[in-house]
Order: C-alpha cells, then sequence, then structure tokens
C-alpha cells in the first residue's frame, strides 16, 4: 500500500529565504508572539529603516507596496497569511510541530 500524501505540505525551512524575507519574518515572529501582527505598511517601513531609507515610525508612498511584497512571498512559502483585518501574522512558526497527531487519533478497530 502506497503512502498518502499530506495535505498540508510542510514550511520551508527559514534557511531558504532571502535576507529581506528572513527580516521581515522575524519581525512578524516577534509580533506574532506578542499577539499582534504586522500590516504591509509596518513591514515596509521596517525594511526601509534597515536600508537606511528613514525611521520605522515614518511611513512613505513605497512602504506598502513594498511590505506587500515580501509578505505576499512569505505567504506563498507557507510560512504567514493575511487576516481579514489587514493585518499579518505568522502561519506556522519555525520549530512548532505538525498540527496533525504524528499518530492515529481513533482507537484500533474505530
Amino acid at each position: 500500500m502506497s503512502e498518502q500524501p499530506t495535505l498540508f505540505p510542510p514550511p520551508p525551512a527559514t534557511g531558504q529565504l532571502t535576507d529581506r524575507q528572513r527580516f521581515v519574518y522575524d519581525g512578524l515572529l516577534a509580533h506574532s508572539v506578542q499577539g499582534e501582527g504586522l500590516t504591509s505598511d509596518e513591514a515596509g517601513a521596517l525594511l526601509h529603516e534597515r536600508s537606511g531609507k528613514h525611521d520605522a515610525g515614518v511611513r512613505c508612498d513605497w512602504c506598502g507596496q513594498d511590505g506587500k511584497g515580501v509578505l505576499g512571498a512569505l505567504r506563498k512559502k507557507g510560512l504567514a497569511k493575511r487576516r481579514q483585518s489587514g493585518v499579518w501574522v505568522v502561519l506556522a512558526p519555525e520549530g512548532a510541530d505538525s498540527p496533525s497527531p504524528a499518530s492515529d487519533p481513533f482507537p484500533e478497530g474505530y
């Protein structure tokens, strides 16, 4: 009998991220642990502060676009999701166990 394919493959290792993706993922992870998240504007502002364009507390016309691009890439890799409120959160923190149990949850013969 062949093995059943998993419905939700595990997210890629965060070592496979670009420097920008890793930076935003770390910021997103820190904010998600606090029960918050980041908007696209906030993520872009963090990227702009990192590159020396302006402080993270300042927003420019390009913050949202830059943040959205990196957060979208994290979503495609299965690491982040956007809530209806517009806030992005970590989907599967690095090192977290799979949400599905490793063994069959039903008793034998059920």
